[in-house]
């Protein structure tokens, strides 16, 4: 990736400007638009337009970004999203006491401003930008689709070629009609005798590496708290729609409570402001749940799940008939 790559996600328009210009247009691209797009769009704040020039999108795509974030009361400019830069004085839990505030466009906007003046936003409580780990997955994911691709050339070979250095144009020649899948082959007298064929054993199947892909894209989309399809379609015939103590779900959480977190100083600071938070990406799953829910449940009562899992209690052992009764008693 080019070191610009903040510049150039940041401001897509004049990414695509200059690949038309030259041709090329970063690798990244079309999973910045599949997972970074889909991370952007999860959550949106209500009322965030009283913030002057500032959208959901806008706080999002910063905080895919960026570090040391916080918004602040600016005497000219009102509340304004910024970074800020920690001076050199810290408490005894190193905490500054003082800070520095930098506009995006790099415009100094306050010096030494008191810690408690600023109000915190992060993506997620280490406030590690997401970018990075999506940056790490998105490697893999290359190096995964060029092995692919070098596999599938590989496969195409019916067979492997070998002669002397004198039979190398006739060689040539030969493999570039077994390529084009030419059913006619022409060579000297002496073709048969010298050219020697064995075929080919792909050491691996691309399948298994397109699955070793989807294993990373899936993993990487768990970093950022999204369910892949596999992963939702199996919470839902296991019947765990809610509330999953699992790894995305609790990156999913954590997320979402540092952005609930700022939502409530900001109207606690600021009462006029009445944001709220929209997790975009619930309500989306919220919509189809009950469909998918029912769907789910038909089928476990086809095949004697449903039935299973309700008559069983916490221990997973069949109920008695008293605790079916006072089941139903409750």
């Amino acid at each position: 990736m080019s070191d610009s790559w903040y510049y150039d996600f940041m401001n897509l328009n004049h990414a695509v400007s200059k690949a038309l210009v030259n041709g090329r247009l970063p690798y990244e691209i079309h999973y910045v638009k599949d997972i970074m797009s889909t991370s952007i769009s999860m959550f949106k704040v209500k009322n965030i337009e009283r913030i002057p020039n500032l959208t959901s999108q806008i706080l999002e795509m910063a905080l895919m970004f960026n570090f040391n974030l916080c918004t602040y009361k600016h005497p000219a400019l009102g509340w304004i999203l910024c970074r800020y830069i920690c001076n050199s004085v810290f408490n005894e839990y190193l905490r500054p006491k003082t800070v520095n505030l930098v506009a995006f466009n790099g415009t100094s906007l306050a010096v030494d401003v008191p810690y408690e003046d600023i109000v915190l936003i992060r993506d997620n409580s280490m406030d590690i930008i997401p970018f990075i780990c999506i940056n790490e997955y998105l490697g893999k994911i290359h190096r995964v689709e060029e092995t692919v691709f070098k596999t599938l050339a590989i496969a195409s070979l019916p067979i492997a070629l070998v002669a002397n250095k004198k039979m190398a144009n006739q060689l040539k020649q030969v493999a570039k009609n077994l390529g084009n899948s030419d059913p006619f082959i022409t060579g000297d007298d002496s073709l048969l005798d010298i050219v020697k064929g064995f075929n080919i054993d792909v050491p691996v199947s691309p399948l298994d590496i397109y699955e070793l892909k989807q294993k990373y894209r899936n993993e990487c989309l768990s970093s950022l708290g999204i369910y892949s399809v596999e992963e939702k379609r199996e919470r839902i015939v296991t019947q765990e729609l809610v509330n999953q103590n699992d790894f995305t779900d609790f990156v999913y959480q954590d997320r979402k409570m540092e952005r609930k977190r700022w939502v409530d100083e900001m109207n606690k600071r600021d009462p006029s402001l009445e944001l709220e938070l929209i997790e975009e990406y619930e309500v989306n799953v919220r919509e189809n749940i009950k469909d998918d829910a029912a769907k789910a449940h038909a089928v476990a009562k086809a095949d004697g799940t449903y039935e299973k899992n309700v008559n069983s209690n916490e221990d997973g052992k069949e109920e008695t008939p008293e605790e079916k009764e006072e089941r139903k008693d409750g």
